[in-house]
């Protein structure tokens, strides 16, 4: 069975919570962190061993993604799921989806002419 590569985008409290689970998920493997707070990055990439960034577009761009979580306040949602998905990853967004309904019907749009699955998660 192929592992997956995952990448997440934001680091804090809900960040923190699935980077612990995707740890210990089966066939998956968290592959790149990204955080606008690089000292808060810097701190989970060096306790996990895993790559980080400040920009998630340089780590949509330098990593080999199958899926990104993005975890971000709520108004950032949308460009960084519409930039994962047109590199072909897969995304899973922390509710809500996105603060418009336009851009939540822009993202569906997108995953379906992509093949991709796009997810809300409503963790807590």
């Amino acid at each position: 069975m192929r592992s997956i590569k995952l990448g997440i985008v934001g680091l804090g409290i809900i960040g923190k919570v699935h980077l612990n689970y995707c740890g210990r998920l089966q066939g998956a493997s968290v592959g790149a962190l990204c955080d606008v707070m690089p000292e808060r990055a810097r701190q989970f990439g060096e306790e996990y061993s895993i790559p980080v960034y400040k920009d998630y577009r340089e780590m949509i761009e330098q990593e080999s993604l199958d899926g990104v979580l993005i975890l971000t306040d709520h108004f950032s949602h949308f460009p960084i799921a519409l930039a994962a998905m047109e590199k072909g990853i897969h995304v899973l967004v922390e509710k809500p989806v996105t603060v418009r309904a336009s851009q939540a019907q822009a993202m569906v749009a997108l995953a379906r002419k992509k093949n991709l699955v796009l997810a809300v998660d409503f963790c807590m």
